[in-house]
């Protein structure tokens, strides 16, 4: 299978849109540190420093914004019928 049938098979084109929208709907205090971890390249440490919070919270509140992300995307997932690999 060729690289770029590979990449629309696993990201259809409207993915970053998704993505996006996603974190948009996010809670701020969980949307601020995934976006400067993930996105931004910040450490835990670092994001701890730019936002003023412990680095336990930046933290729990990561791991808070990851679950409720998988779990829009599961719903997403189902209303859609797609299935993960």
């Amino acid at each position: 299978m060729p690289l770029d049938a590979l990449s629309e098979r696993a990201a259809p084109p409207d993915a970053d849109q998704t993505l996006h929208d996603a974190l948009l709907s996010l809670d701020e205090t969980l949307r601020l540190p995934i976006v400067l971890h993930y996105m931004e390249g910040f450490s835990i440490k670092e994001i701890a420093q730019i936002l003023r919070w412990p680095q336990g919270t930046v933290k729990s509140r990561m791991l808070r914004g990851r679950r409720e992300l998988k779990k829009m995307f599961e719903e997403v997932e189902l209303s859609c019928g797609i299935q993960t690999i």
